[in-house]
C-alpha cells in the first residue's frame, strides 16, 4: 500500500463469504516499510477513526490481533506510509461463540532468568503456567523479543497445532500483542535464531461472555497532560454504561533506555508482570482489561508517553 491509500477488504472465511457478520477478529501484519507509520482499520462506509490499529517501524516485527466491525463492503484499511499489509480473519462475532475474560497480567515466561530461547529448540508453556484453565481455546498475550542474535522468525501457537509465524528484525526490543490459540497442552514457541523471550498473559478465551466490537476510539493520551512515571496513575475511561471488560490497544512512546509499562484495574494491587516494553520507537500491544469502576491504573519504570484506544467491550 502507498502512503495515504485506503484498501477495501472483502470479508471471507474458510466457508466463503461472511457478509452480514457484525464484526470479525483479524490478524494484522505490516511488513517491508521504509519508514515508521500506522494502519487504521474500520468498517467500510464508516468514518475513519482517530485511533490507529497498528503502529509499525522498520526492522521490527509489526503485528497485532484485534476485533473490527464490518460494513456491507467489508473492512477498510488505511496506511500512513508505504507498507505491505496482510490481513487474516481468525473468528467472527456469533451469539454462540466463546467469550473473553480479563485476568491480572501473568508472566508465563522470561528467558532472561535463565538462558535464551535457542534456535530451533521449541518451548512448551502448559496451561497452568499460562494461568488459564485447560478448557481455554485462546489467550490474549504480549510476546516481547529481546536482543536477537540475528533477524529471524518466531512461531507461537497451540502445541501440536498450526502456529502463528512472524518475521522479526535485529532491533534489541520488539513486541507482538494479540490473540493466540492454545489447547490442553498449552502454548508452544520456537525461533529460527537465538533470542530472549518474555510472555505475558492478560486474557483467556473461555466461557460464553462475548465482547462487542466498537469503532476504534481513543480513550487516553498522556501527551495532552504529563508522562506516565513510576508513580501509579489512575486513568478514567469513557466507555458504554455497564462495561466491565475491554480489549484495549496500549501504545507506548518509549524512552532511550529499557523499561516496563504496567496496566491494571485500580481496585487491585499492581501486578508483577508488565504489559509493554518502553524502549525505542512507538510500540502497540493488545491487552484484555478488567475496567470495572470505569478506570485503569498505569505506571512505568521509565518516564514514557502512553496512548490507550478501545476496540471492544463487554
Amino acid at each position: 500500500m502507498t502512503a495515504g491509500a485506503v484498501r477495501t477488504v472483502a470479508i471471507t472465511g474458510a466457508r466463503g463469504s461472511l457478509a452480514g457478520v457484525p464484526a470479525v477478529l483479524v490478524r494484522l501484519v505490516a511488513r517491508s516499510s521504509m519508514m515508521s507509520g500506522h494502519l487504521k482499520l474500520y468498517a467500510c462506509g464508516a468514518a475513519v477513526p482517530e485511533a490507529s490499529a497498528l503502529n509499525y517501524v522498520p526492522d521490527r516485527v509489526n503485528a497485532t490481533v484485534l476485533p473490527v466491525p464490518t460494513g456491507p463492503a467489508g473492512v477498510c484499511v488505511a496506511a500512513s506510509s508505504s507498507v505491505d499489509v496482510r490481513i487474516e480473519v481468525l473468528a467472527y462475532a456469533s451469539s454462540t461463540g466463546v467469550g473473553l475474560q480479563p485476568m491480572d497480567s501473568n508472566r508465563a515466561l522470561d528467558t532472561r532468568l535463565a538462558t535464551p530461547l535457542a534456535a530451533g529448540a521449541p518451548i512448551t508453556l502448559p496451561t497452568t503456567r499460562l494461568g488459564v484453565p485447560a478448557s481455554a481455546t485462546a489467550v490474549t498475550v504480549s510476546v516481547t523479543l529481546l536482543t536477537p542474535t540475528a533477524p529471524g522468525s518466531i512461531s507461537v501457537g497451540p502445541c501440536g497445532g498450526t502456529p502463528w509465524t512472524l518475521a522479526y528484525g535485529s532491533a534489541p526490543s520488539q513486541m507482538i500483542g494479540g490473540v493466540v490459540r492454545v489447547n490442553g497442552a498449552g502454548l508452544c514457541l520456537s525461533s529460527t535464531t537465538t533470542v530472549h523471550v518474555v510472555v505475558d498473559v492478560t486474557g483467556v478465551w473461555v466461557g460464553a461472555q462475548p465482547l462487542v466490537a466498537l469503532p476504534a476510539m481513543r480513550l487516553f493520551d498522556s501527551r495532552l497532560s504529563e508522562a506516565i512515571s513510576s508513580t501509579d496513575r489512575r486513568v478514567p475511561l469513557t466507555l458504554p454504561a455497564g462495561t466491565t471488560r475491554a480489549q484495549l490497544s496500549i501504545v507506548v512512546i518509549g524512552s532511550p533506555s529499557s523499561g516496563a509499562v504496567y496496566a491494571w484495574n485500580c481496585n487491585r494491587p499492581r501486578p508483577v508482570a508488565s504489559v509493554a516494553s518502553s524502549i525505542g520507537p512507538p510500540t502497540s500491544v493488545t491487552v484484555t482489561m478488567d475496567v470495572t469502576g470505569g478506570a485503569i491504573c498505569l505506571a512505568s519504570s521509565r518516564n514514557v508517553q502512553v496512548v490507550i484506544d478501545v476496540f471492544a467491550v463487554g
